[in-house]
């Protein structure tokens, strides 16, 4: 018997510093431990480390192609080949799918040797085994063969089966694995669209506990593929007697922002009017602004302002050519933009001193009451 639960896993440099960094944005409360065993729940079995299960998978579409009926009457109309070969030719392009999946999974570099305790849900679920203290040589899992033709120990088979999973999800897109670590909300958000329920939500990491009923329409990412948004209706809840309810208004909330308390069984859906006009703001204003209303915004770059413009992707507004000039640029050098307010606070507070409001006045005023308070904090004494 070996270590029982602690794993020693050696992570690359990109692995190491996208699941940190992905802890700290998702889920800072979270012990690195904790964190390392929710990926291995929620992605352990998808992945492709999981290479009996994927390598399961392409058979059975492979069986579905080759042996479907169309196909399977042309080869056999074309003698291309005996219909005897079709199990051999599968056979082997599962064998090329296992070397290709082991050479990526072999190539990883060691950056960072992480030590950390395997749960009990994971063990039973990666490693098929009810009992944590029979975790030893002599047990069996469907991975263990591929793993251990490569590593001929199995505490180190263990090591890289784990590994793999971890350098897979850092892979990912962000908002792809955001959508891992959020599984189980997600999940739920599905039920509610597919079966038209509305739901209760709590925002995380409210300072007060803030609750919504929210009728879902879909889960959407935003234009950058960063974050996952659960689009519909909602309304606050009140926790007040005898208070009237509020009414519903459209909604936009960020997955990583809310966990589901509730599910009501009572149909809900948007009439197709809310429909129309919901569809019509997602298209204009984008998934994450679709609360709120377009306006036209006139700004002044700096040289480095646009510099920063180009570099900056997230969130960044799209200019309006302008007719008499045939460029982002009026007469005056100024550029326009339709979005909402909210995009364009959240987007141009970070070109700081590169770039200038003009219009609206609103927002001009916005932007100067947050850089005097960032100005108030760095103007206090004593650092």
């Amino acid at each position: 018997m070996y270590g029982q639960k602690k794993q020693y896993v050696n992570l690359s440099r990109h692995a190491y510093e996208t699941i940190t960094g992905d802890m700290a944005l998702f889920s800072y409360k979270l012990s690195f431990p904790r964190f390392l065993n929710l990926i291995l729940r929620n992605y352990g079995l998808s992945s492709k480390a999981n290479v009996a299960g994927y390598l399961q998978s392409k058979e059975s579409d492979l069986h579905s192609l080759l042996y479907g009926v169309n196909l399977k009457r042309r080869i056999i109309n074309k003698s291309i080949i005996d219909t005897n070969d079709i199990d051999y030719i599968i056979s082997a392009i599962l064998e090329d799918a296992e070397e290709e999946l082991f050479k990526k999974i072999l190539s990883y570099e060691k950056f960072k040797q992480i030590v950390f305790q395997l749960n009990d849900e994971n063990i039973k679920l990666l490693f098929e085994v009810t009992n944590s203290l029979m975790l030893n040589d002599e047990m069996d899992w469907m991975n263990k063969k591929y793993y251990l033709k490569r590593t001929h120990k199995v505490s180190s088979a263990m090591a890289l089966y784990i590994k793999a999973i971890l350098e897979e999800y850092a892979e990912l897109h962000a908002c792809e694995r955001e959508k891992i670590i959020f599984k189980d909300t997600l999940e739920l958000c599905e039920k509610a669209i597919d079966e038209k329920y509305s739901i209760r939500i709590r925002l995380r990491n409210a300072s007060q506990k803030v609750q919504f009923q929210v009728v879902p329409y879909c889960l959407l990412p935003d234009e950058s593929r960063n974050h996952y948004y659960l689009i519909g209706k909602s309304r606050p809840l009140n926790e007040t007697p005898n208070q009237p309810a509020s009414d519903f208004v459209f909604s936009s909330t960020r997955l990583d922002r809310f966990v589901v308390e509730y599910i009501y069984t009572d149909h809900a859906k948007l009439t197709a009017k809310e429909l129309k006009s919901i569809k019509s703001r997602i298209i204009n204003s984008g998934v994450a602004y679709v609360l709120t209303e377009e306006c036209e915004v006139v700004v002044r770059f700096t040289e480095f302002g646009l510099i920063k413009y180009q570099r900056i992707e997230h969130q960044r507004p799209a200019p309006q050519i302008q007719p008499s000039t045939e460029t982002m640029f009026d007469e005056d050098g100024l550029v326009h933009f339709i979005c909402t307010e909210r995009q364009a606070l959240n987007y141009f507070t970070r070109l700081c001193e590169d770039v200038e409001i003009i219009e609206p006045e609103s927002l001009r005023l916005k932007m100067q009451e947050q850089y005097a308070k960032a100005n108030q904090i760095y103007n206090k004494t004593g650092g």
